[in-house]
């Protein structure tokens, strides 16, 4: 959530832009543009303020929990910031003295968040990494996880659950459904076949895709799942924060926090909530929860009310959009629009800020490369860019032809950021960030599958996409092969420009 270049102030309405314009879009009154320089990780006077519905966070009660819903671009990290300090700062003795914390999702938006704060009280916590640092002071002994033992240890649990109905459709799922189904019914907390049965799968698909018979034979595959695990001595990461969950249920347990504020909530399991509302006070039983569905990307869905959270009457919404211009928000609408399950989605309004439409390129890796370097030397280096692949094993590759370029890199918000360079990162990595121009390599069929793959994996997918669609402040390139992914089809062809290359056009990036 950093901010580059001017912001201007209607005369009339006091609404404010991040970004020059002379007439406000609201009521059509002249506009004054003020100066601000800051970037992520650029030097410069840094000025991070409330605008216009943002401001209602200020006004929220300090005890309770609520609720702040917005859309991609609306400031939810930047208003979890302003909430965290504001706390901190006018609510130190109503109750007793305020201890404060931040709990993001990933890595990155915490390097993110911790650049962005300015009050030092403030405690700032990627939530597994809190989980691992309650574990190893509780004495728990913690083995390294290995993805690629646990994904064998998934093979043979199915391998054993499915045997006698080898052909039927909930045998023939994806490694990542089964691993999906594992997580979601360890963050439930499920331990029955009965309770199992009778949950509604939230954030896991419709129920005509998983029958009653089904999740019988998924319950035995999670159960020998787990069997594996404990031959071997090994607890993944959901039976971690389990773990964490029974320490911190203790009578003996005395939660440290006074205010707690979660950022992208949405991503959070039921586990990790609980988890997590056990660690504020019971005085002040204060949790903002910020939070947007239409970007969950790791399908944890689940209620509030569940976990026991009221929030009804307690929530605000941010409906307009700060971040994006309009050609790249209208791009990514018509991508998340052909989502079904979106009732919970925010409608968001779309930005007011004009820019050139977002561009999709065609070619064979060879000539995608030249394109890309031909426009990661051609932008300012006073700004800022991101290039963002679909895994880390992609990186080495990726450094090998930037570095032999001249290009420089930096990998995480914690970097140094030198004039410049540009940020690798994985799409997942970009949950929260934003960056003047934003480059997205192998948006792919072999990456974003649409064919043959279960529904709620191609939803997954395409939240994905939308997410880093939406991180792109002024220019946004995506870079496909020369018959398109079918991902990019569903993007409205009138909302985007497309480049085919060949040969001859390779070094003409404009």
């Amino acid at each position: 959530m950093t901010w580059t270049g001017d912001y201007s102030q209607c005369h009339n309405c006091k609404e404010v832009y991040p970004f020059a314009i002379t007439e406000c879009p609201c009521c059509h009154s002249p506009c004054s543009t003020y100066i601000v320089q800051a970037s992520n990780g650029f030097p410069g006077s840094r000025r991070f303020e409330l605008l216009g519905e943002q401001k209602q966070v200020l006004t929220l009660p300090p005890k309770g929990a609520v609720l702040i819903k917005g859309g991609a671009g609306s400031g939810k990290t930047l208003v979890a910031v302003k909430r965290a300090e504001y706390l901190t700062n006018n609510y130190s003795d109503m109750f007793q003295r305020a201890s404060v914390a931040i709990f993001a999702y990933n890595k990155e938006l915490v390097r993110e968040i911790e650049n962005l704060v300015s009050d030092t009280s403030v405690q700032i916590f990627n939530i597994d990494a809190w989980v691992y640092r309650l574990l190893r002071s509780n004495g728990a002994r913690l083995t390294m996880l290995n993805d690629t033992e646990l994904r064998a240890f998934r093979a043979e649990a199915k391998q054993r659950a499915f045997a006698d109905i080898s052909t039927r459709a909930i045998a023939k799922k994806t490694d990542e459904f089964y691993e999906a189904e594992i997580k979601w019914l360890k963050g439930r907390r499920i331990t029955t076949l009965e309770q199992y049965k009778s949950t509604k799968r939230t954030g896991r698909g419709t129920e005509d895709r998983v029958t009653s018979g089904d999740r019988e034979y998924l319950w035995r595959m999670h159960e020998g799942y787990n069997s594996i695990l404990r031959l071997h001595g090994i607890r993944d990461w959901e039976d971690r924060v389990i773990d964490a969950l029974a320490i911190v249920e203790r009578p003996s347990f005395r939660p440290p926090y006074t205010h707690i504020v979660i950022d992208e909530a949405q991503d959070f399991s039921f586990a990790k909530i609980a988890l997590v509302r056990h660690l504020v006070s019971p005085q002040t039983e204060s949790i903002t929860i910020v939070a947007d569905s239409a970007q969950q990307i790791y399908q944890s869905g689940f209620s509030w009310s569940e976990l026991g959270i009221k929030v009804v009457g307690r929530s605000v919404e941010f409906k307009r959009n700060y971040r994006n211009t309009r050609q790249i928000s209208e791009a990514a609408y018509s991508l998340i629009a052909h989502e079904k399950d979106d009732g919970d989605f925010t409608r968001m309004e779309n930005a007011v800020q004009e820019g050139s439409k977002p561009l999709v390129v065609q070619g064979d890796e060879i000539w995608n490369e030249r394109v890309l370097l031909t426009a990661l030397k051609s932008f300012p280096q006073t700004e800022d860019a991101v290039l963002a692949v679909p895994t880390r094993k992609m990186f080495p590759h990726m450094e090998e032809i930037l570095q032999g370029a001249g290009i420089k890199i930096t990998k995480s918000a914690s970097d140094v950021k030198t004039s410049g360079s540009v940020r690798l990162s994985t799409f997942h990595a970009l949950k929260g960030l934003q960056f003047m121009h934003v480059f997205l390599w192998g948006v792919t069929d072999k990456y974003f599958p649409t064919v043959n793959v279960d529904p709620d994996e191609v939803s997954k997918s395409r939240k994905l996409l939308y997410v880093a669609m939406t991180r792109a402040m002024q220019k946004l390139t995506i870079f496909t092969t020369p018959q398109p992914a079918q991902m990019i089809a569903d993007i409205d062809p009138s909302k985007i420009n497309f480049k085919i290359m060949s040969k001859e056009q390779s070094g003409r990036f404009a």
